[in-house]
């Protein structure tokens, strides 16, 4: 079974280009949701670190809240990683192994932070989606329905383009209408020998 790593800042269009592949897909931010959730050790891990204000009246996490005190700093941001990371890459794995089990010919792993966690150990092969940061901008106000500030703190905390390209087998630049991207999945499909999504 092939695993395609698949990466790229926030607002790239990486989840697009997912969707386009129609392959049997990891999704980490799902799995970073999960890990998370009311009761989960990570989460009291979180609390412990960040302080009750990351958490809403019923217990359950504020992710805005998190983000906000989380992407605030450089440090911030790694302790937000250090404690999730090996929580996410446990599921990672699991998940990854269920596919195999299953007979899959191959599987995307969907993850924003596939090298900070370290996960591109269990690809074949890495895919960057990358776009100018303008329009990144964009669509992150459009998808979060959040501030410019918000998005512009987002992006800040991102790893810088050149990082991706130099990490990456494959980098995919989406700038411009879905036709071109609709294009590159397939080339990739094609260069997998998986034209038909399976």
């Amino acid at each position: 079974m092939k695993v395609i790593g698949i990466t790229g800042a926030s607002g790239g269009g990486k989840s697009t280009f997912v969707k386009m592949l129609k392959i049997k897909t990891v999704d980490a931010d799902k799995i970073a949701r999960q890990v998370v959730k009311k009761g989960e050790k990570c989460l009291s891990e979180l609390t412990d670190f960040f302080g009750k204000e990351i958490l809403r009246k019923d217990g359950t996490l504020d992710r805005k809240k998190l983000a906000q005190i989380a992407f605030s700093s450089k440090e911030n941001t790694l302790k937000l990683n250090e404690i999730t990371h090996p929580y996410i890459n446990k599921k990672i794995k699991e998940e990854i192994d269920n596919h195999r089990n299953n007979g899959e010919k191959a599987v995307i792993l969907d993850a924003p932070q596939l090298f900070e966690a370290g996960c591109e150990k269990y690809c074949d092969l890495t895919v960057a989606v990358l776009a100018d940061k303008k329009i990144r901008l964009q669509r992150i106000i459009k998808r979060d329905k959040t501030s410019e500030n918000s998005a512009l703190l987002r992006i800040k905390s991102a790893l810088p383009d050149s990082f991706f390209k130099e990490k990456c087998d494959i980098v995919i630049i989406n700038n411009d209408e879905t036709d071109k991207l609709q294009k590159e999945a397939e080339k990739l499909l094609k260069s997998l020998r998986l034209e038909n999504g399976e």
